[in-house]
C-alpha cells in the first residue's frame, strides 16, 4: 500500500513539474562534453555544479587533468549507510553530421523519443538521479542514506587523472554501496 502511494506521489510530482525536468535534461545534453578534444567539459561541469547546488547538494569542483571531478554531498550523517553514484558526464564526438538527422547535441523529440549524443548515454541516469534526490528535498521526505556524488569527465579517454584522485580521497569517498552505472545494448541493432 505505501508502494501504491509513493508511486502516485511521484506520477503527481512529474506532472507539476514536467516542463522543468525535461529543460534540465535537455540543458544539460545542449552542453557539449566531449572527452577526446576536451570541448565544453569545464562549462558542462559548471553548470551541472550551479543544478545540483541549486538541488541543495554540497559540491566541491576538483582540478583533475585533464578533465575536472566534481564531488557532490548530500545528507551527510553519521551512523548510516553512504551510498556512492559514479557518473560520466560526457559524450562521444559527433562523428559525421551529415549523418545525423539534426543537430546531435540538440535534442529532438521523434516518436516520444528524444535523439542527441549523449542523451541516453551517460547524461539521462545523471539527471534521473539528481531530480529523484531533488524529488525526496521537495517532498520533506527523509533519505535514509548519505549519498555522495562523482561525476567525471574524461572517461571516454580512459578516465586519466581519476585513479590518482580516488586514492587521494579514497577516505573521504568510502562508501557501502558504490553505483556504477553502465549502459549495456540488447539489441544489437540499437
Amino acid at each position: 500500500m505505501k508502494d501504491k502511494k509513493l508511486l502516485s506521489d511521484i506520477k503527481e510530482y512529474l506532472k507539476c513539474y514536467e516542463n522543468q525536468v525535461l529543460e534540465d535534461w535537455y540543458e544539460l545534453i545542449r552542453h557539449i562534453s566531449v572527452s577526446e578534444t576536451g570541448e565544453g567539459i569545464e562549462t558542462c561541469c559548471d553548470w551541472i555544479q550551479k543544478k545540483m547546488e541549486e538541488i541543495g547538494i554540497q559540491v566541491t569542483k576538483y582540478s583533475v587533468k585533464p578533465a575536472p571531478v566534481l564531488v557532490g554531498r548530500f545528507h551527510i550523517v553519521m551512523g548510516i549507510d553512504q551510498n556512492c553514484l559514479f557518473f560520466r558526464i560526457i559524450a562521444k564526438p559527433a562523428g559525421e553530421r551529415k549523418l545525423w538527422h539534426s543537430d546531435p547535441f540538440v535534442p529532438t523529440v521523434s516518436d516520444g523519443k528524444v535523439y542527441a549524443r549523449g542523451s541516453a548515454d551517460n547524461k539521462s541516469p545523471l539527471m534521473a538521479h539528481l531530480k529523484a534526490l531533488e524529488y525526496f528535498i521537495r517532498r520533506k521526505m527523509e533519505v535514509p542514506v548519505n549519498v555522495i556524488f562523482v561525476f567525471e569527465g574524461d572517461e571516454e579517454c580512459g578516465s586519466r587523472g581519476l585513479e590518482e584522485f580516488l586514492a587521494e580521497h579514497r577516505t573521504e569517498l568510502a562508501a557501502d554501496l558504490v553505483f556504477f552505472r553502465i549502459l549495456c545494448y540488447l539489441n544489437s541493432n540499437f
